[in-house]
């Protein structure tokens, strides 16, 4: 909800409808829009990201600890 931390990765959006997505290999999805490259933010203090691309951040975990968690980590193979 509004006001919780929460974390971005590199991959943005997804169109949640090509056979990528819905055989959940979202990271090979050719419609995919990426932080950074897409959409602003990847820096930002605040940023607007859909909802399902938003992933609740534990207060136990400094913002340093956290990073290496949204890391560009989506690599596949296939295209």
């Amino acid at each position: 909800k509004i006001g919780d931390r929460v974390g971005v990765a590199w991959l943005y959006w997804t169109c949640g409808s090509c056979d990528y997505c819905q055989s959940g290999q979202e990271n090979l999805c050719p419609n995919a829009r990426f932080t950074g490259l897409h959409a602003d933010g990847g820096y930002g203090e605040f940023m607007v990201v859909p909802e399902r691309f938003a992933y609740p951040l534990p207060d136990t975990f400094s913002d340093a600890a956290a990073a290496p968690l949204l890391c560009a980590g989506i690599i596949g193979t296939g295209r």
